[in-house]
C-alpha cells in the first residue's frame, strides 16, 4: 500500500488529503486497477510542519494557480538504517529547516538534533550535511515524508 500526503487542485483553491493507494487484482492475478481512499485533512489535524507546507503551497498556488505537491507516507527510513527521529530529522534538515527549527518541531534539544545528525553521517559514511542533504536527494528520501511530520500527535489515521 502507498500513503500519500497530496496538496492538490480543487475548486478555487487548494486541498489537502492523506490518502491509500492500493492496487487491485482479479482472481487470476490480472492487474485491475488502483484502489484509492483519500481523507481531506484539516489543518487542526496537521503538525506545525504539513500546515507549513501547505501553507507554501497555497501562497506560491496564489501567484501562479497550477501546481500539486505529494509525498511518500513512510513510517521511517528504517531500510535505511536510520531510526524513526533520524528519518524526521534527515527529512527537515533536506527540507531547508534549522537545527533550532527542527529541535521545536520535535520537541527535542539542539544537541539531541546534532546527535542525530552525526548518527546519519556515520550511518551512511557522509561528512558534512550538505552531503546528506545530497543523498536523500540522490536516493528519493527527500520525497517519502515519515508520517510523525504529517499529523498532530492527538489525531491518527491508522
Amino acid at each position: 500500500m502507498l500513503c500519500m500526503f497530496d496538496i492538490c487542485d480543487y475548486g478555487d483553491g487548494l486541498m489537502c488529503c492523506y490518502t491509500k493507494k492500493k492496487p487491485a487484482y482479479a482472481d487470476d492475478h490480472r492487474f485491475l486497477g488502483v484502489y484509492t481512499k483519500a481523507v481531506s485533512l484539516h489543518e487542526t489535524q496537521m503538525s506545525p510542519f504539513a500546515s507549513d507546507i501547505y501553507k507554501r503551497a497555497c501562497s506560491i498556488y496564489n501567484v501562479n494557480k497550477a501546481m500539486g505537491v505529494a509525498y511518500e507516507i513512510v513510517d521511517s527510513y528504517n531500510a535505511h538504517g536510520f531510526t524513526a527521529q533520524e528519518s524526521n530529522v534527515l527529512f527537515l534538515t533536506t527540507y531547508g529547516q534549522s537545527m533550532s527549527r527542527i529541535a521545536g518541531l520535535l520537541n527535542l534539544s539542539p544537541r539531541t538534533i546534532e546527535s542525530h545528525i552525526n548518527n546519519l553521517k556515520n550511518k551512511t559514511g557522509l561528512r558534512s550535511k550538505e552531503q546528506l542533504i545530497q543523498y536523500a536527494i540522490f536516493t528519493r528520501l527527500a520525497q517519502r515524508i515519515p508520517i510523525d511530520l504529517i499529523f498532530k500527535k492527538t489525531y491518527s489515521v491508522r
